[in-house]
C-alpha cells in the first residue's frame, strides 16, 4: 500500500505533508507497507507478519526542545 493507493480507497483523508503508519489493531496479512514514518509498534507488526516496510523521503520530523525550568537565585 502507498500514500496514493490509501487515499484511492479512501482510508486516507484530506490532505498531508507526510504519512505515518501507526500500530493500532493487528495484522494478519503480509503486506507491503510504503510511508513517510512508521510508529516502532507499526513496524514490528508489519514485519512480524512477514510484511515489509519502505521509507519515502520527505521531510525531517520536527524535533520540539524539551522546556528548561529556570532557577532563580536571590
Amino acid at each position: 500500500m502507498t500514500p496514493d493507493t490509501l487515499k484511492v480507497r479512501s482510508l486516507v483523508k484530506g490532505s498531508y505533508d507526510f504519512l505515518k503508519i501507526l500500530g493500532n489493531g493487528e495484522l494478519t496479512k503480509s503486506l507491503k507497507v510504503v510511508a513517510h514514518r512508521f510508529s516502532a509498534s507499526a513496524k514490528e507488526k508489519v514485519e512480524r507478519a512477514g510484511g515489509q516496510i519502505v521509507i519515502l523521503p520527505g521531510k525531517a520530523p520536527v524535533v520540539k526542545k524539551a522546556k528548561v525550568k529556570k532557577v532563580e537565585t536571590a
